[in-house]
């Protein structure tokens, strides 16, 4: 059963879907874009490790390199953690495998391979907001920046192209 709070939001985020070509395409080319999915995610731990590197010359401070590890390993756990949810959950159809929603998502979204898996929880979504939490804990700031970036950038595509519910997300 759907959730009233789902088709609302997603009748929201694709009031502009199949208006103009040229905006699903960009839509789809930024959701399609692996350097913003895990290529910055690799980038800022990478230069966290090099500035961890630096600030370990202080006497006295602990290793800011364990930090970045752990930062690492808690990304891992949140991955892990949300492919176990999916396997134990009940499955999911998702959104663009059900015609009776009567909403238009982005021209170029594709059902091809979403029959074998569960819309729920959204393995990105875990992930993403993983990395934005744990820089998070670095700066506050990043962390939000870095959440709102990816929430624009990632999550809500995956609405506007009807591989999840919001509540997936």
């Amino acid at each position: 059963m759907l959730h009233s709070f789902d088709l609302a939001v997603m009748s929201l985020v694709n009031a502009l879907a199949e208006r103009s070509l040229v905006f699903d395409r960009l839509v789809g080319l930024v959701h399609a874009t692996t350097t913003l999915k895990g290529g910055l995610i690799v980038a800022v731990l990478c230069w966290l490790w090099a500035d961890a590197a630096r600030r370990a010359s202080d006497p006295g401070a602990r290793d800011p390199r364990a930090e970045v590890v752990r930062m690492f390993l808690a990304i891992v756990a949140a991955i892990l953690i949300g492919r176990l949810a999916q396997v134990v959950l009940p499955e999911r159809r998702r959104p663009i495998l059900e015609p009776d929603l009567g909403i238009a998502f982005g021209a170029g979204a594709s059902t091809e391979n979403w029959e074998r898996w569960s819309s729920l929880p959204s393995d990105h979504a875990v992930y993403l907001m993983a990395a934005a939490t744990v820089f998070g804990f670095r700066s506050r700031g990043f962390g939000f920046a870095f959440a709102a970036l990816m929430i624009v950038t990632q999550l809500l595509p995956r609405i506007y192209f009807g591989e999840h519910y919001p509540s997936d997300l």
